[in-house]
């Protein structure tokens, strides 16, 4: 579970990197608060996880709460991000949001596809 963290930390670092080069310090941070809507609410759903990891009575549950507070989570930073920082760039915002949240996608087909 760490390493779904870990690479949605590194592919958001190498975006926010391009966009600061490429388009500015504003892209850049707008890409950085779009990932971070996603990796954060991520984040503590896997330490729940790993927190009722040991009890298999909760486990089941521990999954359903961890991707509600996930979502809740998500929605309610964005909202924050949009009311905070007007100066958001939609296009790195999207591009931080939705590279960050697809990573679990390249996991799975790596796992099925092999190394």
């Amino acid at each position: 579970m760490t390493k779904i963290i870990i690479w949605q930390a590194g592919l958001l670092a190498i975006l926010v990197a391009a966009f600061g080069v490429l388009l500015g310090a504003n892209a850049a941070l707008s890409c950085l608060l779009g990932g971070l809507c996603y990796l954060l609410p991520t984040t503590l759903a896997i330490l729940l996880l790993n927190f009722f990891r040991s009890r298999a009575r909760w486990a089941a549950i521990s999954f359903l709460w961890g991707e509600s507070l996930k979502v809740m989570l998500s929605i309610m930073l964005m909202v924050g991000v949009f009311w905070f920082y007007p100066a958001l760039e939609w296009l790195p915002f999207l591009l931080g949001l939705l590279s960050v949240s697809h990573v679990v996608f390249f996991m799975i087909w790596k796992l099925h596809h092999g190394k």
